[in-house]
């Protein structure tokens, strides 16, 4: 059995900013309150006592909202259980798939970003059920997801597996990558990008050098300076990298068997000691899109190959890539990693 619980970091902020929610509006009518309404009560007017009440609202109910919040899922052998306070929700591994989902929202006149993450249930029999993940990091979010799939693949029985890996045979998987589409919209992309640090450099060499140097401080010169750096650099960085992950780009994925076709490329799924592909649920949430790869391990090499990004293939199309690597490896679940979490992988 495999836990995971809300972060307590990110329940500690949803507190504070509850009791924000809580605590400053009441301020506010009180203050308004005591310009335009007279108060019968004159203990009312001690504005030390009524602070100290809304603090004191703000703070029960911060902490009365996060207590029913608190979230545990634990992942069984044949179940999924999700537990809150006084609230209990059991899913059966074999009579659904379960899907990660992360929404994002800018909070108002806020430069915090507001993630609210969820694990959809879908039913064998046509029904959803969407529950919300409170105080979830991405890690646990997509390391839950993971497990729950690892789970249910080790719920299929050898004989079921066995006959997956002969249809294979007799009916082989082939996905034809779209190569030349997914560098068109690459290249696209870049040229986004590096428009937006043209403009960068441009309003960055304006402020250094068609106004008064002399009002500016050591400190900051270097700063704009350093900026200027990054941008000139920058621009070069994703021409390069989009060149080479253009030669990484395989023709085709193929699965016959236990033969693994990538491009050029084959293997045998017994021989590979660890395959990691970038999920398909890692979005972005800036001007970079997320880098898809997929990085096969030998014994002898690691082999490492680019499926476009985001911007250069759609969510669905890549979760069928996905597809044929949990069908590839379901004899060898713990040889794959999908992994969801930011690192050079997504670069």
């Amino acid at each position: 059995m495999k836990k995971y619980r809300s972060n307590i970091g990110k329940i500690l902020l949803d507190g504070w900013l509850c009791f924000l929610a809580f605590c400053v509006p009441l301020v506010a009518i009180y203050e308004i309150l005591k310009i335009f309404v007279r108060f019968p009560f004159h203990f009312l007017y001690e504005t030390r006592k009524i602070y100290f009440l809304c603090v004191a609202v703000g703070v029960i109910a911060a902490a009365v909202i996060q207590l029913f919040r608190f979230t545990s899922v634990s992942v069984l052998k044949d179940e999924v259980l999700i537990k809150r306070l006084g609230r209990k929700k059991v899913y059966g591994l074999a009579s659904a798939t379960f899907h990660a989902k992360t929404e994002s929202r800018r909070g108002l006149f806020s430069v915090h970003t507001f993630y609210r993450r969820y694990l959809i249930v879908d039913f064998k029999h046509g029904n959803m059920a969407t529950v919300r993940l409170y105080g979830f990091t991405a890690s646990s979010l997509y390391g839950l997801a993971e497990n729950i799939h690892e789970n249910q693949i080790e719920l299929i029985d050898s004989p079921s597996k066995e006959k997956m890996i002969r249809n294979t045979w007799d009916e082989k998987l082939r996905f034809e990558v779209p190569v030349s589409e997914i560098i068109r919209l690459e290249w696209k992309s870049v040229r986004f990008i590096s428009l937006i640090f043209v403009g960068l450099m441009a309003a960055v060499t304006v402020i250094l050098f068609l106004t008064d140097n002399n009002s500016y401080n050591t400190i900051k010169s270097w700063a704009f300076a350093l900026i200027l750096i990054v941008c000139i650099l920058e621009i070069p960085f994703e021409i390069f990298r989009t060149v080479k992950n253009s030669k990484r780009c395989p023709q085709y994925i193929e699965l016959v068997g236990e033969h693994l076709m990538i491009g050029e490329n084959h293997f045998m799924v017994t021989d590979v000691e660890k395959v990691t592909i970038t999920s398909p649920d890692r979005k972005s949430n800036s001007i970079y899109p997320v880098q898809r790869y997929i990085i096969i391990n030998t014994d002898t090499q690691k082999y490492k190959f680019w499926l476009g990004s985001e911007s250069s293939m759609d969510v669905e199309t890549y979760r069928i890539i996905c597809g044929y690597f949990r069908y590839a490896f379901i004899e060898y679940p713990s040889k794959l990693k999908i992994s969801a979490k930011w690192s050079w992988l997504n670069t």
